[in-house]
């Protein structure tokens, strides 16, 4: 196995070269972004390359494991090497009861229920939910919707209300806060590009009294993919598991998936999934000129990045490193991607606070 992995990873970095996977645009011209799937501002391009050449620089003759301290996981695909840390996050105590009560109050959630029907039952003293369970008409799907509510089978409800309501409608998002905190899986990774090429680092983050408890599974070799798939699928499944992520229901989860079926490994991530891009579009697509996570950063967190690389010219600084030996490129993959899972832990936040003020 090990030396069939060999062979993987030496073809690899035969066809991992510097050709970028993004433009260059120059800085003002918006416009032209609107036309590109992936762009870097000049300026955002030649502070990346600055903090290439310094960080190997910094790094010149120094091992992984001094440069980006961490322990390695016995996987049955050898070693993989996991980073992790802690850093501070919102207080995410989602106030479940009142989760529950916008929930019940809605009632275009019942099948055959519109606008006119809804007016017309708190007419006639009907208040939520779970006052219809013995109407005629809408009993049974009231009794089907609370039983979902009160059992917090949160996959099934959030299918529920998908039927009802777009994706992106702020509803959608109402079943992550009834889960428990310590449930919440935070995700993001960083691969070579488009799919079928190897993923290089995945993160994934728990919340831990009040901060966010991050693993990130770095890949040393290309021949450690596999390890680090193996580690980090033991780390994605649990009992109430659900995945917070920013575009991670078409890529993540899929990449993640793709690449374990690569080799062979059994993979079963269908945990409810609450993927942050979709209502981040919903809530501030008009007044932003993008909705990247580092425009939400700047003009709706308040995050500013002091040292960072746009997620595009992640596979370059990787090649970098293949190519040089020098680990001084991985510093900031690893420092993007664990900033990508503290945001995700402010921007959850901020959403389901629009939720409970009823945006």
């Amino acid at each position: 196995m090990l030396q069939t992995l060999d062979r993987v990873s030496e073809r690899w970095r035969e066809a991992v070269d510097a050709v970028p996977g993004y433009q260059v645009v120059e800085d003002g011209k918006i416009f032209r972004t609107s036309f590109l799937d992936s762009f870097v501002f000049s300026s955002e391009h030649s502070r990346a390359l600055d903090l290439l050449r310094g960080m190997m620089a910094e790094s010149e003759g120094r091992p992984v494991h001094q440069v980006l301290p961490g322990r390695e996981v016995e996987t049955g695909f050898g070693p993989a090497y996991c980073i992790e840390a802690r850093a501070q996050v919102p207080d995410l105590h989602p106030d479940r009861d009142r989760v529950r009560e916008r929930l019940l109050e809605e009632f275009r959630l019942l099948s055959g229920v519109g606008p006119v029907t809804g007016r017309r039952l708190r007419s006639r003293g009907y208040h939520t939910i779970r006052d219809l369970r013995d109407h005629r008409r809408f009993g049974q799907g009231a009794r089907e919707f609370l039983r979902l509510l009160d059992e917090a089978e949160t996959g099934p409800l959030a299918g529920w209300i998908s039927r009802r309501y777009p994706r992106s409608h702020p509803l959608a998002l109402a079943p992550c806060g009834l889960h428990r905190r310590d449930e919440l899986v935070f995700l993001d990774i960083e691969t070579l590009g488009i799919f079928s090429r190897p993923i290089i680092l995945i993160g994934i983050g728990r919340l831990a009294g009040s901060t966010l408890a991050t693993s990130q599974y770095l890949v040393r070799e290309i021949s450690e993919e596999p390890a680090a798939l193996n580690a980090a699928l033991e780390d994605l499944t649990g009992e109430g598991a659900a995945y917070v992520s920013f575009n991670g229901k078409s890529f993540d989860i899929p990449y993640i998936s793709e690449r374990a079926a690569y080799y062979g490994m059994p993979v079963n991530l269908n945990q409810p999934h609450f993927d942050l891009l979709h209502f981040s579009r919903r809530r501030w697509a008009g007044s932003l000129p993008n909705v990247r996570l580092s425009t939400l950063e700047r003009q709706i967190l308040g995050i500013s990045r002091a040292v960072d690389i746009p997620g595009s010219l992640v596979p370059e600084f990787y090649e970098a490193f293949l190519r040089t030996g020098n680990c001084g490129p991985l510093v900031p993959i690893v420092d993007h991607n664990r900033q990508d899972l503290i945001s995700l832990g402010f921007l959850l936040q901020t959403l389901l606070e629009d939720l409970d003020a009823g945006s």
